[in-house]
Protein backbone atom coordinates (compact mmCIF):
# COMPACT_ATOMS: atom_id res chain seq x y z
CA UNK A 1 0.00 0.00 0.00
CA UNK A 2 3.17 2.47 -0.14
CA UNK A 3 2.23 3.38 -3.58
CA UNK A 4 -0.53 5.75 -2.48
CA UNK A 5 -0.43 9.14 -1.49
CA UNK A 6 0.50 10.19 2.55
CA UNK A 7 -2.86 11.55 3.28
CA UNK A 8 -4.60 8.62 4.95
CA UNK A 9 -1.39 6.55 4.91
CA UNK A 10 -1.95 2.72 6.60
CA UNK A 11 -5.54 3.30 6.17
CA UNK A 12 -8.40 1.49 3.37
CA UNK A 13 -9.94 5.07 2.50
CA UNK A 14 -12.96 5.66 -0.06
CA UNK A 15 -10.29 6.97 -2.66
CA UNK A 16 -8.41 3.19 -2.27
CA UNK A 17 -11.76 1.18 -2.32
CA UNK A 18 -12.57 2.84 -5.15
CA UNK A 19 -8.73 2.63 -6.99
CA UNK A 20 -9.03 -1.35 -6.17
CA UNK A 21 -12.49 -1.49 -7.55
CA UNK A 22 -11.45 0.16 -10.59
CA UNK A 23 -8.81 -2.53 -11.21
CA UNK A 24 -11.00 -5.73 -10.24
CA UNK A 25 -13.88 -4.42 -12.06
CA UNK A 26 -11.82 -3.62 -15.28
CA UNK A 27 -10.16 -6.83 -15.72
CA UNK A 28 -13.24 -8.90 -14.81
CA UNK A 29 -14.67 -6.48 -17.36
CA UNK A 30 -12.70 -7.61 -19.81
CA UNK A 31 -12.38 -11.45 -19.14
CA UNK A 32 -15.86 -11.62 -19.30
CA UNK A 33 -16.80 -9.79 -22.51
CA UNK A 34 -16.87 -12.31 -25.40
CA UNK A 35 -17.49 -10.06 -27.73
CA UNK A 36 -14.20 -9.70 -29.35
CA UNK A 37 -11.01 -11.64 -29.54
CA UNK A 38 -8.12 -11.00 -26.96
CA UNK A 39 -6.17 -9.82 -30.10
CA UNK A 40 -8.69 -7.49 -30.38
CA UNK A 41 -9.44 -6.53 -26.98
CA UNK A 42 -5.35 -5.95 -26.68
CA UNK A 43 -5.31 -3.20 -29.49
CA UNK A 44 -7.85 -1.46 -28.08
CA UNK A 45 -7.12 -1.21 -24.87
CA UNK A 46 -3.05 -0.38 -26.14
CA UNK A 47 -4.90 2.23 -28.63
CA UNK A 48 -6.95 4.03 -25.58
CA UNK A 49 -4.70 4.19 -23.16
CA UNK A 50 -2.01 6.20 -25.59
CA UNK A 51 -4.65 8.60 -25.53
CA UNK A 52 -6.03 8.98 -22.33
CA UNK A 53 -2.21 8.37 -20.82
CA UNK A 54 -1.38 11.40 -22.84
CA UNK A 55 -4.13 13.32 -22.78
CA UNK A 56 -4.23 13.19 -18.54
CA UNK A 57 -0.41 14.11 -18.21
CA UNK A 58 -1.21 17.42 -20.57
CA UNK A 59 -4.50 18.30 -18.42
CA UNK A 60 -2.55 17.49 -15.82
CA UNK A 61 0.46 19.79 -16.71
CA UNK A 62 -1.54 22.72 -17.40
CA UNK A 63 -3.44 22.88 -13.99
CA UNK A 64 -6.93 21.48 -15.75
CA UNK A 65 -7.02 18.67 -13.26
CA UNK A 66 -5.26 17.52 -10.15
CA UNK A 67 -4.99 13.70 -8.32
CA UNK A 68 -4.65 14.66 -4.64
CA UNK A 69 -4.99 10.87 -3.78
CA UNK A 70 -3.64 8.71 -6.81
CA UNK A 71 -1.10 5.51 -6.72
CA UNK A 72 2.65 5.93 -7.95
CA UNK A 73 2.34 9.60 -6.56
CA UNK A 74 6.23 9.82 -6.59
CA UNK A 75 6.02 8.30 -10.35
CA UNK A 76 3.51 10.87 -11.82
CA UNK A 77 0.85 13.09 -11.11
CA UNK A 78 -1.85 11.49 -13.06
CA UNK A 79 -4.22 8.86 -11.47
CA UNK A 80 -2.47 5.81 -13.14
CA UNK A 81 -5.25 3.30 -12.45
CA UNK A 82 -7.85 5.89 -14.03
CA UNK A 83 -5.52 6.64 -17.10
CA UNK A 84 -3.90 2.90 -17.85
CA UNK A 85 -6.54 0.73 -16.67
CA UNK A 86 -10.38 2.06 -16.22
CA UNK A 87 -10.51 4.36 -19.47
CA UNK A 88 -8.35 1.51 -21.68
CA UNK A 89 -11.63 -1.18 -20.10
CA UNK A 90 -14.33 1.37 -20.73
CA UNK A 91 -13.02 2.09 -24.51
CA UNK A 92 -12.70 -1.43 -25.46
CA UNK A 93 -16.76 -1.85 -24.27
CA UNK A 94 -17.04 1.32 -26.52
CA UNK A 95 -15.51 -0.38 -30.00
CA UNK A 96 -17.48 -3.43 -28.58
CA UNK A 97 -21.22 -2.31 -28.90
CA UNK A 98 -20.47 0.46 -31.28
CA UNK A 99 -23.85 0.59 -33.50
CA UNK A 100 -21.50 1.14 -36.54
CA UNK A 101 -24.88 -0.21 -38.94
CA UNK A 102 -27.36 1.72 -37.07
CA UNK A 103 -28.80 5.47 -38.42
CA UNK A 104 -26.78 8.79 -37.60
CA UNK A 105 -28.74 9.21 -34.87
CA UNK A 106 -28.36 6.40 -32.90
CA UNK A 107 -25.03 6.95 -33.18
CA UNK A 108 -24.75 10.10 -32.02
CA UNK A 109 -26.86 8.77 -29.06
CA UNK A 110 -24.23 6.37 -28.48
CA UNK A 111 -21.51 8.81 -28.15
CA UNK A 112 -23.14 10.90 -25.95
CA UNK A 113 -24.03 8.33 -23.11
CA UNK A 114 -20.84 7.35 -22.99
CA UNK A 115 -19.33 11.15 -22.92
CA UNK A 116 -22.20 11.55 -20.12
CA UNK A 117 -21.59 8.69 -18.62
CA UNK A 118 -17.98 9.38 -18.38
CA UNK A 119 -18.42 13.22 -17.09
CA UNK A 120 -20.88 12.01 -14.76
CA UNK A 121 -18.65 9.22 -13.59
CA UNK A 122 -15.94 12.54 -13.33
CA UNK A 123 -18.50 14.89 -11.30
CA UNK A 124 -19.36 12.14 -8.76
CA UNK A 125 -15.92 11.34 -7.92
CA UNK A 126 -14.80 15.14 -7.68
CA UNK A 127 -17.87 15.96 -5.62
CA UNK A 128 -18.04 13.02 -3.06
CA UNK A 129 -13.96 11.92 -2.99
CA UNK A 130 -10.42 13.44 -2.68
CA UNK A 131 -9.66 11.56 -6.09
CA UNK A 132 -9.60 14.45 -7.76
CA UNK A 133 -10.22 18.15 -8.34
CA UNK A 134 -10.89 20.01 -11.87
CA UNK A 135 -11.31 23.55 -13.29
CA UNK A 136 -14.93 23.74 -14.43
CA UNK A 137 -13.48 24.41 -17.98
CA UNK A 138 -12.46 20.89 -17.68
CA UNK A 139 -16.03 19.10 -18.16
CA UNK A 140 -16.57 20.50 -21.72
CA UNK A 141 -12.62 19.66 -23.23
CA UNK A 142 -13.64 15.91 -21.48
CA UNK A 143 -16.89 15.62 -22.98
CA UNK A 144 -14.69 16.43 -26.77
CA UNK A 145 -11.81 14.39 -25.84
CA UNK A 146 -13.41 11.23 -24.49
CA UNK A 147 -15.51 11.91 -27.69
CA UNK A 148 -12.80 12.10 -29.95
CA UNK A 149 -10.55 9.66 -28.47
CA UNK A 150 -12.68 6.64 -28.19
CA UNK A 151 -14.21 7.47 -31.76
CA UNK A 152 -10.35 7.72 -33.29
CA UNK A 153 -9.61 3.99 -31.40
CA UNK A 154 -12.96 2.62 -33.07
CA UNK A 155 -11.51 4.12 -36.65
CA UNK A 156 -8.65 2.51 -36.00
CA UNK A 157 -9.71 -0.94 -35.16
CA UNK A 158 -12.10 -0.77 -37.74
CA UNK A 159 -9.04 -0.15 -40.14
CA UNK A 160 -6.72 -2.57 -38.67
CA UNK A 161 -8.86 -5.37 -38.14
CA UNK A 162 -10.65 -4.72 -41.85
CA UNK A 163 -14.02 -5.12 -40.12
CA UNK A 164 -17.19 -5.26 -42.56
CA UNK A 165 -18.77 -2.43 -40.11
CA UNK A 166 -16.68 -0.25 -42.16
CA UNK A 167 -18.58 -0.70 -45.24
CA UNK A 168 -21.80 0.80 -45.47
CA UNK A 169 -22.92 4.33 -43.04
CA UNK A 170 -20.79 3.89 -40.53
CA UNK A 171 -18.11 6.72 -41.09
CA UNK A 172 -20.53 8.96 -43.02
Amino acid sequence: MAFFTQKGAGLLTVERIIIISAWVISLIALFVLKRLSWREKFLLFIAVQFFTWSLGLIYVEFDLIDYPVRDFSIATSVNFTFHYVLFPAIGVYFAAFYPARRSLIRRLGYNLAFAAAFVAGFLLCEKYTELMSFKPLFIFILIMSVWTSFNSVNHYYDWFFRKQRLQGDAFR
